[in-house]
């Protein structure tokens, strides 16, 4: 949204732009868009069905030149488009991110001794014989005159399962010591009840602002499926506090795409809302971002790209979904 940046959008064909028009798929308007500003794009935080992602990839081969496709995140088909860049930046956040992980405070694997346990009470408390008997019977259930139909996807997706049984294994490893949680661990109010009557601690947010004043040097903190910005991790590990990382590994992979970008410098177009968890945490690793939610708003940036406009109108739109500075 920067004249700096408008300056070093090449000149493109029309023709390109009329390709996306007539390809369904939100994701080849955003393609589209890295084709166009020499950006890079991540679409990893909405997902979409196989079919639109096939086609979308497909299509950005065959009409967007110089663009490289690949799987961000295969367990929701979110694609991750990238445009080549003439400068290239050394990663700092990346390996900023890798020394946390390295420390002795830091677990992500979980507590081997803890986990039958925690299995038991995943099972106990979100599974049941009558689920196991319907999925194991075409997902239904006969009844006299009734059938009852089980979902095929009914349930937890394996990231927001591992999620949960580490937080379980963490409360049951640490015993004593207090546990906090940096946000919601799933949007599932159910569990989130769950975890609050098992002790755990959520970090209050005042003004919109966590507050984590209340989190001591000897506490635990969870960070919860959706993952944490780099400046919590780095103020928890400053100050000792042993962190339970519970982050969705395919969330932790869109990541290193941002990371991608920013090494070869790019600006990272990233498909979300501005003030989702997830979202924020991805931004917290890019340089140079801007977050678009939908097709309008992806074509409102594409058209000041290619026309220009109103440069204070644009950054009050995006004023929170935009990188300081540009």
């Amino acid at each position: 949204g920067s004249a700096s940046l408008r300056d070093t959008i090449p000149e493109q064909p029309r023709p390109m732009l009329r390709a996306r028009r007539h390809t369904d798929g939100f994701s080849i308007a955003l393609a589209a868009l890295a084709s166009v500003s020499a950006v890079g794009l991540i679409v990893g935080l909405v997902p979409e069905t196989p079919a639109s992602v096939s086609a979308a990839l497909a299509a950005a081969r065959a009409t967007l030149p110089g663009v490289r496709t690949s799987a961000a995140c295969r367990h929701f088909m979110r694609p991750s488009f990238a445009v080549r860049s003439e400068t290239a930046q050394t990663p700092t956040k990346r390996e900023e991110l890798k020394q946390i992980k390295r420390q002795k405070t830091f677990n992500r694997n979980g507590f081997k001794e803890t986990r039958p346990d925690a299995e038991k009470e995943m099972f106990d408390e979100f599974q049941s014989d009558l689920i196991k008997s319907m999925r194991t019977n075409y997902y239904t259930m006969q009844e006299g005159d009734i059938t009852f139909r089980l979902a095929k996807d009914f349930g937890f997706c394996w990231g927001v399962e591992r999620a949960v049984q580490m937080a379980i294994e963490a409360q049951m490893h640490y015993g004593d010591k207090t546990i906090h949680i940096t946000n919601e661990i799933i949007h599932n109010p159910g569990v989130n009840e769950k975890m609050a009557d098992m002790g755990i601690k959520f970090i209050p947010v005042v003004d919109g602002v966590k507050d984590f004043s209340q989190v001591g040097n000897d506490d635990v903190v969870i960070l919860p499926a959706f993952g944490a910005t780099l400046e919590e991790m780095r103020m928890l590990t400053d100050r000792g506090v042993q962190i339970v990382d519970t982050t969705c590994p395919w969330v932790s992979k869109v990541w290193n795409s941002v990371d991608m970008h920013t090494r070869q410098g790019m600006t990272s177009i990233i498909h979300g809302t501005w003030s989702h968890e997830e979202t924020i945490a991805t931004a917290s690793f890019a340089e140079d971002y801007i977050i678009v939610k939908n097709m309008a708003e992806a074509e409102y940036v594409i058209n000041y790209m290619l026309n220009g406009g109103d440069k204070a109108e644009f950054m009050e739109k995006f004023k929170n979904a935009v990188s300081k500075g540009k």
